[in-house]
């Protein structure tokens, strides 16, 4: 196990073990005044670096967002700089989290909502406007967040940029923690009645794209297609029809449904077809290309 760290919220004391917690190191932090400590973080591949949010009474006595950052196990701190966002209405910070892999992608929850700074907190960018009631990163997948928030929770696989709320989580009690780590396909999250659910991360992928397409004539003008689905987290199947050298889209079936009849077709006519799963994230690539012809009248 690796260096340990606890603080004090009050008294602005960081304790540091470097043997599982048997013994202790005390560094009372000096250089600012007036803070409450409410979260810790340590830098995923330097233990060395450790942040302290919290909030911090202002010469107006209005109360700021703050965050302190050593790089050498406490002995020296410096205040980064969250000018534009230290307003009344963003209360205390609630959490910060740490790419892995990009130190510099740091992640702020305070009480109305979530900022991201990709060079190390020197500048933020507010990517969510809402009550958070907790916040998670996949440690070797940190392109993967998660939030809770009263209204569900949400789910982004670019970094913040785009979101989408995983709706069968959305009729659960308020959500108050949410966890995962490397290696472990699931997201745990915590409600606020003391239940803990499991989530599947693997259903939040795009779907597998259907295979063994086939394509039959029936009744002269009909083509009957039938193909084979190995994805478990579709939201439906859209079919496509080849029109004059271009791929146009003519039908969308229900999950889990593996056929659909194309009809009142010209006759003597012969069609190409594909298929494409698709769930909120995207769609599948395309099956495999099938063809029939239609008779004669």
């Amino acid at each position: 196990m690796g260096r340990q760290y606890s603080s004090s919220g009050s008294s602005l004391i960081l304790n540091s073990s470097d043997n599982s917690g048997y013994s202790w190191k005390t560094s009372i932090i000096t250089s600012v005044q007036d803070i409450s400590i409410t979260t810790l973080i340590i830098e995923p591949n330097n233990d060395s670096t450790v942040f302290l949010g919290g909030i911090q009474r202002n010469g107006s006595g209005d109360f700021e967002c703050v965050i302190l950052k050593t790089t050498d196990t406490g002995s020296t701190w410096e205040s980064l700089d969250l000018t534009g966002i230290n307003s009344r209405d963003e209360g205390s910070i609630k959490s910060l989290a740490i790419d892995p892999f990009n130190p510099d992608c740091i992640y702020m929850i305070t009480m109305t909502g979530l900022f991201q700074s990709f060079d190390g907190g020197r500048t933020w960018e507010k990517i969510i406007s809402a009550e958070i009631n907790s916040f998670c990163l996949k440690p070797d997948q940190p392109h993967r967040l998660f939030y809770a928030a009263p209204s569900g929770i949400y789910y982004s696989q670019d970094r913040g940029k785009n979101w989408i709320r995983i709706d069968e989580y959305s009729a659960l009690a308020p959500v108050k923690y949410l966890e995962t780590s490397s290696n472990s396909p699931f997201l745990f999250a915590g409600s606020a009645g003391e239940s803990i659910y499991r989530l599947d991360l693997r259903l939040l992928d795009k779907p597998k794209k259907p295979f063994f397409l086939k394509a039959a004539v029936r009744s002269k003008n009909n083509i009957f297609l039938k193909w084979k689905d190995k994805s478990k987290n579709e939201q439906g199947f859209i079919i496509e029809r080849m029109n004059h050298g271009k791929w146009v889209q003519i039908a969308e079936v229900i999950p889990n449904k593996r056929t659909y009849l194309d009809s009142n077709l010209d006759y003597k006519t012969k069609y190409k077809y594909r298929v494409k799963a698709f769930n909120p994230l995207g769609q599948s690539p395309p099956s495999n290309k099938a063809a029939a012809k239609t008779k004669r009248k």
